[in-house]
């Protein structure tokens, strides 16, 4: 317990670094432009939704997993967790399409301050990071499933690959970087995070 309590410690604080490793390439990358703030509140509604979802579901499936499993077994434990994954799938793909479908709206009603050319392009980065919310969302749950079965170094692990995700599209765009190559970085790492939890 003392080992995994210490692995999982390392693990965050090599997270942290690499999240400030992110912001520093993207500071000097991008620097204050219009489509870094287009970015962040779409990233933020995503990151909060995908919180929000994968924070009760998987969590009370960790308890009810822990103790299947020792009543009446891994099988019957696994069909659980299979189960559990589809239903945060789904939940995670309605809440992905509705905010997809009325981007325009969300985005009219939350950034009053906005260029009509910004609130657009905020709309688009809403649809474009579609696929990060399910995969990362799903990657959350699965971290938990994992650590529910004492698989802590990829669960802990997960996290720092969307920030190097980020990191690595910013640098192979060279010269030519916006706010999509924020989203493509964004969309592998949320997708590599998937991956490795799976």
């Amino acid at each position: 317990m003392v080992s995994g309590f210490l692995l999982v410690a390392m693990l965050t604080v090599v997270s942290k670094i690499v999240s400030f490793a992110k912001d520093a390439v993207v500071a000097a990358k991008l620097g204050t432009a219009d489509e870094l703030d287009a970015f962040m509140l779409v990233f933020g509604f995503f990151s909060f939704a995908s919180t929000v979802l994968a924070g009760g579901l998987p969590e009370s499936f960790v308890p009810a997993y822990a103790e299947l499993r020792e009543r009446r077994g891994l099988r019957r434990a696994e069909r659980l967790g299979v189960q559990c994954t589809a239903w945060h799938f789904g939940a995670l793909l309605i809440c992905g399409v509705s905010l997809a479908l009325f981007a325009p709206q969300v985005i009219g009603w939350t950034t009053h301050g906005f260029t009509p050319q910004k609130q657009q392009l905020a709309a688009q980065l809403m649809r474009g990071l579609l696929p990060f919310l399910l995969c990362f969302g799903l990657a959350q749950h699965l971290s938990a499933w994992l650590r529910a079965g004492r698989c802590f170094m990829l669960a802990a692990s997960a996290p720092m690959l969307v920030p190097s995700g980020i990191i690595i599209a910013l640098l192979l765009a060279g010269d030519q970087v916006n706010a999509w190559t924020l989203v493509s970085g964004t969309v592998w790492g949320g997708a590599s995070c998937m991956s490795r939890c799976s």
